[in-house]
């Protein structure tokens, strides 16, 4: 296993032990991937903080705007459990 904050910090350093092992792992594949990763969790973290956000100014409103925020709410979950699939995904990946 290749440690993460390792591949972020010193991918060179990683690079020449793969090297000297022999090994055929695409480690300019692997930091794509990790990149892509940590963006799609801020993503799911940033649209998380919008979905508390949205709920706690539902308690304060009524009638049509209530239902408007709840909607947003909603869409907000939707969209924070799409891209914490994705990011599971291709750390799977």
């Amino acid at each position: 296993m290749i440690d993460a904050r390792l591949l972020r910090e010193s991918p060179d350093l990683i690079r020449e032990s793969l090297r000297r092992r022999g090994s055929t792992i695409d480690l300019d594949r692997l930091t794509t991937l990790d990149s892509a990763v940590r963006a799609k969790r801020q993503e799911a973290e940033g649209l998380r903080a919008r979905q508390k956000e949205a709920g706690r100014l539902i308690a304060t409103l009524d009638g049509p705007e209530k239902e408007a925020a709840i909607a947003e709410v909603a869409e907000l979950a939707n969209a924070v459990k799409e891209a914490t699939a994705e990011a599971d995904r291709l750390a799977a990946e």
